[in-house]
């Protein structure tokens, strides 16, 4: 069992509740540097964390290793060229990123290769919420907002080129942002809105078959 922890912008590995030695952050302080989120790279050699702490974006690039986590690197994030409005949240890494296979996506649509410190393209999409299936190859964003309903899509992991869009019409006090959105099964979507709501859909109907407090 291995957990990377970000609390309080601290970055820590966990066996089976036994800590690591080399820790980042708030567990061992460095001038500048507080990562948050943990993204593991494909191997399980790397962590890949966002800074919180500097006016440029960037990524922190960890090792890992049976000691724990050392810090290696920080890539500057170029100014992203993207189509989609992502989550205003401050976990950013929680919500705004993820990681599949070597490249790092962002819920704005963007594809980042660490390896080669580029962005490799972007979806054009209008997208909150976002999951990542490499099984599939493709990628699912989600949006929604005051008094429109959500919205679904569906994308080519390969080509970046748009597979399908559904909406799901909802009750007005049920709308709102996207704030996640989960992939589960080899077809069902789940969305988390800013109003508290869980909406599951399955299959390509994308018929809303259940809709409870979050």
């Amino acid at each position: 069992y291995k957990q990377a922890v970000p609390e309080g912008y601290g970055l820590a590995i966990f066996d089976d509740g036994v800590m690591r030695p080399d820790t980042i952050g708030a567990s061992m302080p460095v001038a500048g540097v507080e990562p948050d989120g943990a993204l593991w790279s494909p191997d399980s050699t790397k962590i890949y964390s966002l800074s919180l702490s500097t006016s440029t974006p960037r990524y922190y690039q960890s090792t890992v290793s049976t000691s724990g986590v050392t810090l290696q690197d920080a890539i500057p994030l170029p100014q992203e060229r993207s189509y989609g409005f992502g989550v205003v949240d401050v976990r950013y890494v929680n919500r705004n990123y993820q990681m599949a296979g070597d490249r790092l996506y962002s819920a704005t649509g963007t594809i980042f290769d660490p390896a080669r410190r580029v962005q490799v393209g972007a979806f054009r999409t209008q997208g909150q919420g976002f999951a990542i299936d490499t099984t599939v190859n493709k990628a699912f964003f989600a949006s929604g907002g005051f008094l429109l309903p959500l919205t679904f899509e569906s994308f080519d992991l390969a080509r970046l080129t748009p597979v399908a869009s559904h909406t799901v019409p909802l009750p007005p006090n049920a709308t709102g942002q996207v704030n996640k959105l989960l992939r589960w099964g080899t077809d069902g979507l789940a969305a988390i809105t800013s109003t508290n709501q869980l909406v599951i859909v399955s299959g390509h109907s994308a018929v809303a078959l259940a809709q409870v407090p979050a």
